[in-house]
């Protein structure tokens, strides 16, 4: 034989090491197994406690969005009460009687204050009084023909507010009810 011809050689390991390799491979295996269940636990256990937290705050969100509606609610109706206060002072202003003359500041107090609540409410005051006659803020209650005043106004001009208006959110709330000055327009001829 040709000293350099190629022999083959086989190693084999000695059957212990292979038995220690399996044995290793095995619990290797058996480690791996383990983490791929403790891993889906915790995955299900962490998605199970999310969707439980979306839940609470799902339901929060709902009753937070309950009571909102309630307070605004609340906010209107005793919006609406202060106006129709502010309506029944202002008659009684109009109205005054000049045998209880101390009442007119305590009824100018009130008014006042009703007027700031108003305004924390978010309501304001149409100012029309003065004005030309504007549809969409006021209802002409009626008119007046003739003008007893030392400057005429112009026609169609809001000469007296009887109840008063109000916009929030820049949106008209409750339109002013006015009376209005009917004068004949001027002709340039």
């Amino acid at each position: 034989m040709w000293p350099f011809s190629r022999r083959q050689h086989r190693v084999e390991a000695p059957p212990r090491y292979e038995q220690e390799l399996l044995e290793a491979m095995t619990g290797l295996s058996e480690q791996v197994n383990k983490l791929i269940r403790w891993s889906y636990r915790t995955q299900k256990t962490e998605t199970e406690t999310l969707q439980k937290l979306q839940a609470q705050l799902d339901a929060m969100s709902q009753d937070r969005n309950i009571q909102l509606h309630s307070v605004s609610r609340t906010l209107e109706q005793l919006s609406d009460l202060m106006i129709a206060w502010l309506d029944d002072l202002d008659a009684l202003t109009k109205s005054s009687n000049p045998a209880w003359p101390q009442w007119d500041s305590v009824l100018s107090q009130w008014v006042r204050q009703l007027q700031r609540g108003l305004a924390m409410a978010g309501f304001e005051e149409i100012a029309i009084d003065g004005k030309p006659f504007d549809p969409r803020l006021a209802e002409a209650l009626g008119t007046v023909d003739d003008w007893d005043g030392s400057i005429p106004p112009h026609p169609y001009q809001v000469i007296s507010v009887l109840r008063r208006g109000y916009v929030r959110d820049s949106q008209v709330y409750r339109k002013a009810q006015v009376m209005v000055f009917k004068g004949e327009l001027e002709s340039g001829n």
